[in-house]
């Protein structure tokens, strides 16, 4: 053979066996591109067929979650996105006598939407069981440490505490801490303490935006509003008011008064401008701070934004509140078969879950 077609078969040798090894190399990266599509559609099918327990709502339509009396706060924690139906009941003053009653609570409810992972803290208020007899405890103590005192309540009475409050809050903590009572989004008020005897004689009711005085005596407790309260105990006080957005006053040588109640979303009510402040926040104008009395429903509106539709606020002489005390309702039983005038015995409290 001659030397120039050696090379040139040499030549188209080379360039048969350079051509095979691209062509496998070629079917050999589109083989792994087919085995990378498959395995991403693998995955994309099951987490379809699949999903994570998280994705999709556990819950039902009227799914229920109640709350006692514990003396401590208890948790809830929204495991799905949803519209949830909040029910809150304030508990009733104590007596000192087997004659004159507490004043009865209040009830509270409305319908707001939660996101998942929301963690709400509920404090269910206790009605006084023990009265003292010596009538002479002027150290103004917070209600937790004397027996005739009650949890979210008032400042103790020397002789008849009032009921506590019961209400859904964002910050935990004790009770009557000031950034977390700022943080509560409902409150159903508590009936004022009864000491003083007399015919007729009683705690003033809870009530809804106002509460209700005590009835006897020549200086009976005031009722609690929107703004303003009296925390203080004097020595004479012989009745604590009850528990509430703000708390009614004590009773001196009187019977106290109730506690108001307050829900974000509900005209008439009054919220707090921030979480570090009781200042009152501005009205639908932006200009000016609310003040009492107000229909500007912007005033309800709690500083987190949450807020409540299909609200209802009944008072312990069972009237239906507005912003000012409508007809007598009578609010529903605990386990919502019946109706009640006002709330008797301790708080209560239920979530019901509505829909997503």
């Amino acid at each position: 053979m001659k030397k120039d077609g050696f090379v040139s078969m040499t030549l188209v040798y080379t360039f048969l066996i350079l051509f095979l090894f691209l062509m496998l190399a070629v079917l050999s990266a589109y083989a792994q591109q087919n085995k990378f599509i498959g395995a991403i559609n693998e995955k994309i099918d099951l987490t379809i067929t699949t999903p994570n327990k998280y994705d999709y709502c556990t819950y039902s339509g009227g799914q229920e979650w109640t709350f006692d009396y514990t003396g401590n706060v208890q948790t809830f924690i929204a495991e799905c996105t949803g519209y949830y139906q909040i029910e809150l009941w304030g508990a009733q003053g104590g007596r000192g006598n087997g004659i004159n009653i507490g004043g009865k609570g209040a009830y509270t409810s409305g319908e707001i939407k939660l996101e998942k992972g929301t963690q709400l803290h509920v404090y269910v208020g206790q009605s006084p069981t023990v009265s003292t007899t010596n009538c002479n405890l002027t150290d103004n103590t917070l209600n937790e440490t004397i027996n005739n005192a009650a949890f979210n309540g008032n400042m103790v009475g020397s002789c008849s505490g009032g009921g506590g409050a019961t209400d859904v809050r964002l910050e935990s903590g004790q009770w009557s801490y000031p950034k977390s009572l700022r943080s509560r989004i409902m409150v159903a008020a508590g009936g004022g303490g009864a000491y003083y005897s007399g015919t007729g004689y009683t705690g003033g009711d809870a009530g809804g935006i106002i509460g209700y005085s005590g009835v006897g005596g020549s200086n009976p407790g005031l009722g609690g509003y929107q703004t303003t309260t009296s925390y203080g105990m004097g020595a004479t006080d012989t009745s604590a008011g009850g528990g509430g957005y703000y708390g009614g006053s004590g009773g001196a040588s009187s019977n106290g008064g109730g506690g108001s109640s307050y829900i974000s979303g509900h005209k008439g009510c009054i919220a707090s401008a921030s979480e570090m402040t009781t200042t009152p926040r501005l009205d639908s104008t932006g200009e000016t701070i609310c003040s009492e009395p107000t229909t500007d429903i912007v005033c309800s509106y709690h500083y987190s934004d949450l807020v409540f539709r299909n609200t209802k606020m009944i008072d312990g002489k069972g009237k239906t509140w507005t912003t000012t005390a409508g007809n007598v309702v009578n609010m529903p039983t605990h386990d919502g078969t019946g109706i009640m005038t006002g709330n008797t015995g301790n708080g209560y409290a239920k979530i019901t879950f509505i829909s997503e």
